[in-house]
Formats: structure tokens, C-alpha cells, sequence
């Protein structure tokens, strides 16, 4: 701190103190280069993360993601010639060997299989909803048919007529010629059925 004279304008002199601010400059650059150094010497240490390494067993980059199919497990019952019951079940808990192996993870041995499947699933699920496609989704489902104890007998419309189903107009499609408009009126012309209007 210095003292300094001053006068005033009524011809008083008096002393006015000043605070020398460079000392204080001073230690506030010398804390942010220290504030700096550590701050970055912290952050690439946490920047060091255990990425984990591209498998070979795969077919590169292009790897196709797991679909339900490859997890799909079907049995068909037959009985005295008929189908008498069908059963599905997406079984992610007998592949979880081969997951580990495609993916180079291992599963935790000390939780239950349906709970690693369960894992599975969600980290497929993020990969696949990711890549534009639809979920897997774990299920058990059963088709029964009954037998009613004769035979069921259908009556089918005796009108019917045999034919193409080129014939109906678009199918379900945009009515332009690159969707079978010009076919479907080909056919027409050869089975002599009338040319729809419009």
C-alpha cells in the first residue's frame, strides 16, 4: 500500500492511500498455470478407457446382427396323421455360449441364465434398434388344435370363379404400371374378364 499526497480544491492538503494491485496479478497468474497444469495432467487420466477389441471371429464390420430367428426353437406335435399342437420359444439362454464368442464378452457366472439372457436381449436390442431394425422380444407361445370329435366340414361359395389374382386391381398396391398394372390388364384380356373403369 502507498501513501500519496493530494490537494484539494480548497487548497487542503491531504493523504490518499492506494492499493498497488501487480503483487496480487501476480499470484492469480501463477495460481491458474498451476490451476491448468494439474487440471490437465487429471483429465488424461481419465481419459485412459478400456475400449474393447474388435473380435476375428466375426466377418468384419459388415457383422450381421443376431435376429430372432437364430434364437427360434419350434416343435410341431402331429397325431394319427394331424397337427394337434405347435410350440415357440425364442431361446436366448442356449446361445449365450456362442454370444460370448461372437461378441468377445463373458457373462457373469454367478447370475441365473434367464437374467443373462435378459442382458442379452437389451444390448442386442440396442445394436439392432441402432441399425434401423426391429427388436427381439423373448417369448413362449402355443398353438392347440382340438379335436371336436367329427369332422368339420366347411361350406365353400359354389360361385367361385378359378383365377390369377393379377386380376385385382393393384393388390393392395399404388395403381401405376411399374406395380402390375399392365400384367394384371394382359391377363384380363386373355381370360376375357371386364377392363375396370376409372
Amino acid at each position: 500500500m502507498a501513501l500519496s499526497k493530494f490537494s484539494g480544491e480548497d487548497g487542503s492538503e491531504g493523504l490518499m492511500a492506494e492499493i498497488n494491485i501487480t503483487p496480487l496479478t501476480d499470484i492469480f497468474l501463477v495460481l491458474l498455470i498451476i490451476f491448468m497444469i494439474t487440471t490437465s495432467a487429471m483429465v488424461e487420466s481419465a481419459a485412459k478407457v478400456n475400449l474393447p477389441k474388435a473380435s476375428q471371429t466375426g466377418s468384419g464390420s459388415n457383422q450381421v446382427t443376431p435376429d430372432v430367428r437364430h434364437f427360434r426353437k419350434m416343435s410341431v406335435y402331429v397325431k394319427d396323421k394331424r397337427v394337434i399342437k405347435v410350440l415357440e420359444k425364442i431361446d436366448v439362454e442356449s446361445r449365450l455360449k456362442d454370444l460370448a464368442q461372437i461378441y468377445d464378452t463373458k457373462f457373469p457366472a454367478d447370475r441365473p441364465k434367464p437374467e443373462l439372457a435378459a442382458i442379452a436381449v437389451e444390448a442386442l436390442n440396442v445394436i439392432r434398434t441402432g441399425q434401423g431394425q426391429d427388436p427381439i422380444r423373448m417369448r413362449d407361445m402355443e398353438f392347440s388344435l382340438k379335436d371336436l370329435g367329427t369332422d368339420v366340414k366347411v361350406d365353400m361359395p359354389t360361385d367361385t370363379t378359378k383365377a390369377s389374382l393379377a386380376l385385382l386391381e393393384n393388390r393392395g398396391r399404388p395403381g401405376d404400371a411399374a406395380n402390375g398394372a399392365l400384367e394384371a390388364a394382359a391377363l384380363r384380356a386373355k381370360a376375357g374378364a371386364p377392363q375396370p373403369t376409372g
